[in-house]
């Protein structure tokens, strides 16, 4: 049997309500503040580039020999 994983970053793109557009808001709002140095980064990826990687990700598990397969999905910029 063949086995797929598929491990993604936080997913960000428009409607989105979730804890990194409330974090962009409170940046805008110069509501939140830098701990420490600041040069701390967190992985992302855009909702669109995600449905494009799923769909690659399908395609090659489709047509993949391998038993195990781990993908981890995330924006070449990490912000």
């Amino acid at each position: 049997p063949r086995s797929a994983i598929l491990r993604f970053t936080l997913v960000y793109g428009p409607h989105d309500r979730g804890n990194f557009t409330a974090l962009i808001r409170a940046i805008e709002r110069r509501r939140a503040f830098i701990v420490a140095p600041g040069s701390n980064r967190k992985s992302v990826v855009y909702v669109a580039n995600l449905a494009e990687r799923l769909a690659r990700f399908t395609e090659e598990a489709i047509n993949s020999t391998p038993l195990l397969r781990v993908w981890n999905v995330a924006d070449p910029y990490a912000p």
